[in-house]
């Protein structure tokens, strides 16, 4: 005899249901994730080669500018190998940020017609931004056959620095996923930060010159923590910034925060929407 499951959906949940919802909603996002994949590329002529195009059109663009134009140097280091560890970040937390900014008001006739967790949506974008996160990575592997550069010994730390990243790219989606529900005008706010953001995170030049109380303010935005860790894993003889540790705290803050936010605006979200 079969058993048959029942599940109660409760208009207020508490955070183990809401952290079951996490659990549960695996499937649900590598789903919405193919879907969304074919959705994107299947009407272009290229297709997916797109995932590679995008990430070597960043990589073209700040070399460019920070190379000739601002004249920005990197000392013992070959300059586009320096810039393409840095695009593995900012890349990755672009990408999945600005399609995040609107993802649960575009779905909002999906939301009001069937229950499932909400946060798969987000977990989903996170899935599709993780092949231009390859493509960035590939980029990487062959500046460094380019430059005929040695890895550094402190390789074995490069799986956890990409982890924190990842963990911060999901904070960071959950904050701006929960404000876009509340403050629809943040929608258009989200690319004006990016646009900006890139040239105040330190992608396509260094910082080690900088003044103590200028580092600090640096230091306070995550992702410069976050690509000096990639590069400290990568680069042989690149110094580790202790100041590294503040992003990584940051991080781990916004990733906590940012699902409960989450959770709390999900359970009014129905109505909201």
């Amino acid at each position: 005899m079969s058993k048959t499951y029942v599940t109660f959906i409760n208009p207020q949940k508490n955070i183990y249901e809401n952290l079951r919802d996490v659990k549960l909603s695996a499937g649900l996002s590598v789903a919405l994730a193919k879907r969304d994949i074919t959705i994107r590329y299947v009407e272009t002529i290229l297709g997916k080669i797109w995932v590679i195009i995008n990430p070597l059109i960043n990589l073209c663009i700040l070399v460019f500018v920070f190379k000739n134009i601002v004249n920005a140097e990197i000392q013992n280091y070959n300059y586009l190998l320096f810039v393409s560890i840095g695009l593995v970040v900012w890349n990755y937390f672009s990408s999945v940020v600005a399609d995040v900014s609107n993802l649960i008001i575009n779905s909002r006739f999906l939301i009001q017609k069937i229950y499932f967790p909400r946060i798969a949506l987000v977990f989903s974008r996170m899935l599709v931004g993780s092949f231009e996160l390859a493509s960035s990575l590939g980029f990487v592997v062959i500046a460094f056959l380019y430059a005929h550069a040695e890895v550094s010994p402190n390789f074995l730390f490069f799986l956890p620095a990409l982890l924190i990243s990842l963990i911060f790219v999901l904070g960071s989606s959950l904050w701006i996923a929960s404000i876009s529900i509340i403050y629809r005008d943040f929608v258009h706010i989200v690319p004006v930060l990016l646009r900006v953001g890139i040239f105040l995170s330190p992608i396509g030049y260094e910082i080690n010159h900088l003044d103590k109380f200028t580092m600090n303010l640096y230091f306070l935005n995550p992702i410069t923590g976050l690509v000096e860790f990639l590069r400290w894993t990568l680069l042989k003889g690149y110094e580790f910034n202790p100041l590294i540790l503040i992003s990584i705290v940051l991080s781990l803050l916004l990733f906590g925060t940012g699902l409960l936010i989450f959770f709390k605006v999900d359970n009014r979200l129905a109505d909201r929407l």
